[in-house]
């Protein structure tokens, strides 16, 4: 007997759906701010002599 597996590729993809819907919210509201360097790095003063 053959079963009409429409019902389950619904849920499929209502469930991925959903699972994939606050992925696409972090990544849409994602903030570039982090890579802008601060300018507080030319002012930085070691304690030792970093070995570079």
């Amino acid at each position: 007997m053959l079963y009409n597996h429409t019902h389950y590729r619904f849920l499929l993809a209502l469930v991925a759906l959903i699972s994939l819907l606050p992925k696409v919210i972090r990544f849409v509201n994602h903030s570039d701010d982090w890579l802008q360097p601060t300018d507080d790095i030319v002012n930085a003063e070691f304690k030792i002599k970093p070995n570079i």
